[in-house]
C-alpha cells in the first residue's frame, strides 16, 4: 500500500508540473493520461495495488467531499436545499428507473432487467472534480455552476443505496422498494446527524484551543487532516451515509471559519494552504487511478468474459445510459422552469468519473456472474468516457471562453513587474550599506524571477563562505524591505481601482503580505 501511494503520488506532482507548461489541457486529462501510461508499464502497473473501493472512498473522496464542503456556504445549502433533494433524489431516482428500462430493451433482455437497473443504479452519482475538468477556462453561468456542485456533493449517496438494492434484486431476485426508501432515510438523515455533531465537537474543541496562549497550531492542523477519515469511518461503522456526513462537516466548518478567522489568523491561512494542496493532489489523483483503472477493465474484462452471442452489448447500455442521463437532466431542468440553454448545460455537465466505476467494483463478479459483471463494468466504463469526452468538446461552443492560463499570467506578470520596479526604484534612492542594499535589490528582483541560476549559485556561495549579516545591517534590510513591501502595495492600491485587475491585483497584493509575513518571521518582528 505505501509502494501504491508513492507511485500515484509521484504521478499526481508529475501531472501537476505537466499541467503547468501546458495550459491548452486541462490537469484532469493529463493526469489519466500519465494513468494509462503506468498501466502500460508493467513494473509500474505492478507497483500499483489492486483497486479497493473501500480504501478509495476514505482515502480519497471523504477528504475531497469534507474540503468542497468547507468551500460551500452553510446557507447556500440551506436556501438550496429543495432544489438540491430534488436533484439528488428526484432526479436520480427518475432517471435509474427511465435508464434501466431503456438499457433492457435497447438489448433486447440480453441484459436482465435487474442488471440494467443495476448499471442505471451506478450511473447516478456525478462527479464534481470530472464535472470541473471539462470547462476549465470556460465561464459557466453561476447558477448552473452551484447546481452541478450541490449535486456532486450529495448523490453519491443516493447512488450507493439504489446500488445495495438493485444489487439484492439481481442476486436475490428481491426488489424491497420500501426497504430502500427507509435505507435511504436512515443513511441520509443519520449520517447529516453524526456529521453535524462530529463538526460541533471538533469546531468546539478547536475553538477552545485557539483561544488558549498556546501555539495550537499544528495540532489544529493534524485535526484538519483526520477529520474526514474519522468522521467517514464512524459513519459506515454506524451503517449511515459516509458522504452525507463528511459533507456535513465541513459545511458546518466552513461558517466556523468565516466566524474565527482573526482568531487566530496563521492557523487560519495555514489550514487554507493546507486545503489547496490536498484538493490538488487528490484531484490529480483520482484522475491517474481513473486512467490505470480503465486500461486494467479493458484488458482484463474485454473480450474475455462477455457474452459471445452479444459481443457489443456493453457499448450499446453505456451509450443508453449517458443519452437517457442527458435527456433525464435536461427535461427536469425545463420542468423546474430553466432555460433551454441552462437545461442543456446542466445535461452535459453531469460528468462522471473514478466514483462510479468505484461504485462498480463494490459489486463482485461472483454476485452476479463473470460474465454479467463484465458487462457492467465495461458499459460503466464507456458511460465516463463519454460524459467526459462530448461536454469537453460541446462546452468550446456552448461557453464563453475567460482568460487562458497564459494569458492570466501574463497580465499577471505586467503587472507584477511594473510594481516591482516601483519598489527597486525606491530602494536605490535610500542610503544603505553596500552590502545591505545589494542583498535587498536580490531579494526584491526575485519576485520577478530576475535572477539567474548563476545568480543565485553566486549570492549562495557568498553567504556560505562569508559572514552573514551583523545584527545592525539585519535591522536595515528588514527596513529596507518593508519600506519596498509598503511601496509595492501602494502602486497595488492605485491600480485596483481598475475593475478588469481586481482579480490579479488580489493574488499579487497577498504575495506581498506573505513576503512581508516570511521577513518578520525570519528576522523578528520590530516596532516601526
Amino acid at each position: 500500500m505505501i509502494v501504491s501511494t508513492t507511485v500515484l503520488l509521484v504521478a499526481a506532482s508529475i501531472s501537476n508540473i505537466v499541467s503547468k507548461f501546458n495550459s491548452r489541457i486541462a490537469d484532469s486529462y493529463i493526469a489519466l493520461a500519465i494513468g494509462i501510461i503506468i498501466a502500460y508499464i508493467p513494473i509500474l502497473n505492478a507497483w500499483v495495488a489492486p483497486f479497493h473501493t473501500e480504501v478509495f472512498m476514505i482515502g480519497v473522496v471523504a477528504p475531497l467531499l469534507y474540503i468542497e464542503g468547507q468551500t460551500t456556504s452553510l446557507s447556500s445549502v440551506k436556501s438550496e436545499l429543495g432544489s438540491i433533494i430534488g436533484v439528488t433524489v428526484t432526479l436520480a431516482v427518475v432517471t435509474a428507473i427511465m435508464t434501466g428500462f431503456v438499457v433492457n430493451l435497447a438489448t433486447t433482455a440480453a441484459i436482465s432487467l435487474p442488471i440494467a437497473f443495476l448499471m442505471a443504479s451506478i450511473a447516478t452519482p456525478t462527479d464534481a472534480t470530472a464535472s470541473e475538468s471539462v470547462r476549465v477556462g470556460l465561464e459557466m453561468p453561476q447558477g448552473v455552476e452551484k447546481m452541478l456542485k450541490m449535486e456532486s456533493l450529495f448523490n453519491d449517496a443516493t447512488g450507493i443505496v439504489l446500488l445495495n438494492g438493485t444489487l439484492l434484486w439481481a442476486t436475490a431476485g428481491q426488489l424491497n422498494v420500501g426497504g430502500s426508501i427507509n435505507e435511504f432515510i436512515i443513511a441520509a438523515v443519520g449520517g447529516a446527524f453524526l456529521g453535524i455533531v462530529a463538526a460541533i465537537t471538533l469546531i468546539s474543541f478547536r475553538q477552545g484551543l485557539s483561544r488558549t496562549n498556546m501555539d495550537s497550531t499544528s495540532a489544529q492542523n493534524l485535526i484538519f487532516i483526520m477529520t474526514p477519515f474519522i468522521v467517514y469511518f464512524l459513519a459506515e461503522e454506524l451503517h449511515v451515509s459516509g458522504v452525507i456526513a463528511v459533507v456535513c462537516a465541513g459545511l458546518l466548518q466552513n461558517n466556523e471559519g468565516q466566524r474565527s478567522r482573526f482568531v487566530n489568523p496563521r492557523q487560519f491561512h495555514n489550514g487554507l494552504q493546507l486545503a489547496d494542496l490536498m484538493r490538488e493532489i487528490l484531484n490529480d489523483m483520482v484522475f491517474v487511478i481513473l486512467g490505470i483503472m480503465l486500461v486494467r477493465i479493458f484488458r482484463e474484462d474485454f473480450g474475455y468474459h462477455l457474452d459471445t452471442r452479444h459481443p457489443f452489448f456493453w457499448i450499446v447500455a453505456g451509450v443508453v445510459m449517458y443519452v437517457m442521463g442527458l435527456l433525464a437532466r435536461y427535461l427536469y431542468m425545463r420542468f423546474m422552469r430553466r432555460s433551454r440553454r441552462d437545461s442543456l448545460l446542466f445535461s452535459l455537465g453531469g460528468v462522471h468519473g473514478a466514483v462510479t466505476l468505484a461504485l462498480v467494483f463494490m459489486v463482485h463478479a461472483d454476485d452476479i456472474g463473470r460474465s454479467a459483471f463484465s458487462m457492467l463494468v465495461l458499459s460503466e466504463s464507456v458511460l465516463v468516457l463519454l460524459s467526459m469526452i462530448v461536454p469537453t468538446v460541446a462546452f468550446k461552443f456552448l461557453l464563453p471562453h475567460g482568460l487562458s492560463q497564459k494569458e492570466e499570467l501574463v497580465e499577471s506578470d505586467r503587472i507584477r513587474q511594473a510594481m516591482v520596479a516601483k519598489a527597486i526604484k525606491a530602494v536605490e534612492s535610500m542610503y544603505l550599506p553596500p552590502k545591505v542594499k545589494v542583498s535587498v535589490l536580490y531579494d526584491l528582483r526575485d519576485q520577478v524571477n530576475l535572477n539567474t541560476l548563476k545568480d543565485f549559485w553566486k549570492v549562495w556561495l557568498i553567504s556560505a563562505r562569508y559572514p552573514e549579516l551583523t545584527p545592525a545591517e539585519t535591522e536595515l534590510q528588514m527596513r529596507a524591505l518593508r519600506y519596498a513591501f509598503v511601496v509595492e502595495r501602494d502602486y497595488l492600491d492605485e491600480i485596483s481601482q481598475m475593475e478588469h485587475m481586481k482579480n490579479y491585483v488580489y493574488k499579487i497584493y497577498n504575495d506581498v503580505l506573505l513576503s512581508e509575513s516570511i521577513l518578520l518571521n525570519s528576522t523578528g518582528k520590530l516596532d516601526d
